[in-house]
């Protein structure tokens, strides 16, 4: 098992989760961003770089925009993850 290492705002969401698997030489960074109107999660960024956007329509569908490199799904979140989802 890696040291894992998380991060919260004010909040209380986790912003960033680091995991080393090199005795803490080099760190794997994953982080959470909001928008600081809603408290909604906007993105989740990998230590590669991926990441996942999470963006939402004005009568309050989600959708989820994933763009790994130059590729871009988007995928609309079902009402029951979208209430839970942070």
């Amino acid at each position: 098992q890696y040291p894992l290492r998380t991060d919260y705002d004010t909040a209380g969401r986790k912003t960033c989760s680091r995991t080393t698997r090199d005795g803490g030489a080099t760190w794997d960074i994953t982080c959470w961003m909001f928008d600081p109107l809603s408290g909604l999660n906007t993105s989740k960024r990998y230590a590669d770089g991926s990441h996942v956007d999470y963006t939402y329509t004005d009568n309050g569908d989600g959708t989820t925009t994933y763009a790994p490199s130059n590729n871009i799904y988007v995928v609309p979140i079902p009402d029951s993850e979208y209430a839970n989802r942070y």
